[in-house]
């Protein structure tokens, strides 16, 4: 269930529609699940085609970038790779060709003289499951316009924009009533 609200909050936001650079970020972590302790990742298992669009040309490229990107990030954190992690990390792009509709004005934050079938809005969906009970403890998205073509410059500033809250601050203390 919560899985498919977050794809509906992800889909929402997609929907709504951003600026040409903006970046809008979702995420949710387990409160639970203690971040304080640097932890240790492996990339979980999961094909191309579970990752990427059909349609992405040089998919091995846009794998490697991504997964680079994510590396990076957790390394700067001190998440370090390991073959017996401690998390399991995965990751899903989806992206949505804009088709302009004649009867529907464009985003009140839209350049009008912007031919927006140029661009599409892409969205990168980061997971984080505990690798002991395979249970979630982060998971984020990412929703941006890129103009076609030019979607995978963007690839660190979209990652670093995503994970700039993980490992998530400590829940704040219960306060009494």
């Amino acid at each position: 269930m919560r899985s498919k609200l977050f794809v509906l909050a992800a889909g929402l936001l997609l929907v709504a529609g951003c600026a040409k650079s903006a970046t809008d970020v979702l995420w949710r972590a387990d409160p639970a699940y203690d971040f304080k302790v640097p932890h240790s990742y492996k990339w979980g298992i999961a094909t191309l085609s579970d990752k990427l669009p059909a349609n992405t040309p040089d998919p091995e490229d846009l794998d490697q970038r991504i997964q680079a990107a994510v590396d990076a990030v957790l390394k700067k954190r001190g998440y370090l790779p390991s073959e017996t992690p401690d998390l399991l990390v995965t990751y899903q792009v989806q992206v949505s060709n804009r088709v302009p509709n004649p009867d529907d004005p464009p985003p009140a934050s839209w350049d009008p003289g912007t031919d927006i079938t140029k661009y599409a809005s892409a969205s990168l969906m980061l997971h984080f499951t505990n690798a002991k009970d395979s249970e979630t403890v982060w998971r984020g998205a990412a929703i941006t316009d890129v103009q076609k073509g030019q979607g995978r410059k963007r690839v660190q500033e979209v990652v670093e924009k995503l994970m700039l809250d993980f490992p998530p601050p400590p829940p704040e203390p219960a306060q009494p009533r």
